[in-house]
């Protein structure tokens, strides 16, 4: 379709994109807290394990001795174990002992091997008022690496983080906060081998109450974000939206009402093709769409929504405004107008191309009455020019026609659709595109600027802005018809 600004969607895959690295270490460690000659030491739970290098006799190599005090409290960054306060302090050199405490630590350490080669160890340290403090790193048989620490007090506050990157690339990193009421927080982000990129965030209340969002986007550009919030009563609210790599969904994306105004002011400032519909233009284009008895000016005429309302008997009918991306919003991968669930992405394209062939399929008799809905320039939102113009009428069986005419070829086509009296939404095709389908509503196209979308098929939908245009001088426009089509 000329003027539309086609351009090929891409693949519909949705992102496959795996996260998380496949190790396979099946790695585990056992506290064990013996004592032995009035001090604490962790026994290892693996084999081959020797104490080596205590006392300046044994084996060269302190890989698996015990640590000392000093090597601890460099490793967890522990100043002292009042409450473990100092953690993430910097490196200590000594640690300060108070005289009642000494060096009573817990000391529980251990490595292990998996039955498929993954490896991993640990440490985790108690104080003796009850604070723990731990660490862990793993590797997997196939490359896949993670780590992770964490600190927990003896009232039940906790905290903690973990990255962990896979054999192929991926990566990802969480990390969280408990507290010793029940109020939790975490966030974490991971990116996939292939560019796939996701992150969430969250937080619960000690009272129930739970907040959260999240997006995601995929190594193909489609992007999907959600968030919500839930009171401990049980109220909740939340919103989401998908984008596609070109545009699927976008055109739901909301476009305020002075962006709108600011692109339909350039356009009508740059517009220059008054002449179209007029004397003559008719003999030019033999197969353009015409009705008969309009009078010169007629094709131009703007359409309110009093004579729309009359014209179909609609009384005291509420009109319905096709706001997309404030009333007419995609969420998941369903579409909801006024809140109302009006089905998949796919079913609301369908329905459009459904409304749009039962028109084309109609044939008016050759007397039939049109209502005039006026011209309209057709440009993509936020730009400063159109080289597409729209001429729409109606008649009372809902039949839209009309001409598409793309001043940049300087061709034109036959517009063929209808409008639904019921829900006022209006949709329509190109020439012989019945691909491709524009939708609007009825009350749209009685404002000086109108949202639209585009449905390029099934696979993308972009929103357009028709900009209703007034000839100052309608003398030199006419209708050379004698009967409509």
């Amino acid at each position: 379709m000329n003027g539309f600004g086609q351009s090929d969607f891409g693949a519909s895959s949705r992102g496959n994109s795996g996260f998380g690295a496949s190790g396979g270490s099946d790695a585990g460690m056992r506290r064990s807290g013996s004592r032995t000659d009035g001090g604490r030491r962790g026994d290892f739970d693996a084999t081959g394990m020797q104490a080596g290098n205590r006392g300046g006799a044994g084996r060269s190599g302190d890989r698996f001795s015990t640590p000392s005090q000093n090597q601890l409290n460099s490793f967890l960054g522990l100043p002292s174990d009042s409450g473990l306060q100092g953690l993430g302090a910097g490196n200590r050199t000594a640690a300060t002992r108070s005289p009642e405490r000494g060096s009573n630590l817990d000391i529980n350490y251990g490595t292990k091997q998996g039955d498929r080669g993954g490896q991993a160890a640990g440490i985790a340290v108690t104080g003796p008022q009850g604070n723990t403090a731990g660490r862990a790193v793993g590797v997997g048989a196939e490359g896949g690496a993670a780590t992770a620490s964490g600190v927990r007090g003896a009232e039940g506050n906790a905290a903690g983080r973990a990255t962990a990157v896979g054999p192929e690339g991926g990566v990802a990193s969480v990390g969280g906060i408990r507290g010793s009421e029940g109020g939790a927080a975490a966030r974490g982000a991971a990116v996939g081998p292939d560019g796939g990129v996701a992150a969430a965030r969250g937080a619960r209340g000690s009272e129930g109450g739970v907040a959260a969002r999240g997006a995601a986007v995929g190594p193909d550009g489609r992007a999907v974000a959600a968030g919500g919030v839930r009171g401990p009563g049980g109220y909740g609210a939340g919103r989401a939206v998908a984008v596609g790599p070109q545009g699927v969904a976008a055109g739901f994306t909301r476009v305020s009402p002075s962006a709108r105004y600011t692109t339909a002011v350039s356009v009508r400032n740059g517009y220059s093709h008054w002449d179209l519909y007029g004397r003559g233009w008719y003999n030019r284009y033999p197969g353009a769409w015409y009705a008969a008895g309009w009078v010169a000016g007629s094709a131009w005429t703007a359409c309110s929504w009093n004579s729309a309302a009359a014209y179909f008997g609609y009384g005291n009918v509420t009109p319905i405004y096709y706001d997309y991306g404030q009333t007419v919003v995609y969420q998941g991968d369903n579409v909801y107008i006024n809140g109302q669930d009006v089905g998949t992405s796919d079913q609301y394209y369908d329905q459009a191309t459904e409304l749009a062939e039962a028109g084309a399929e109609s044939k008016p008799d050759s007397d039939t009455q049109w209502l005039p809905l006026g011209v309209f320039a057709l440009t993509q939102s936020g730009k400063q020019q159109s080289n597409v113009t729209l001429q729409l009428a109606v008649n009372k069986e809902g039949v839209i026609r009309g001409n598409y005419t793309d001043t940049a070829t300087d061709k034109n086509q036959v517009i063929q659709g209808s409008v639904d009296k019921k829900t006022q939404r209006v949709a329509f095709t190109v020439g012989d595109n019945t691909n491709d389908v524009v939708e609007t509503g009825l009350y749209n196209l009685t404002k000086d600027e109108a949202p639209c979308l585009i449905h390029f098929g099934n696979e993308k939908t972009e929103q357009w802005l028709l900009v209703r245009l007034e000839q100052n001088d309608p003398s030199g426009s006419g209708s050379d018809a004698g009967s409509s089509q």
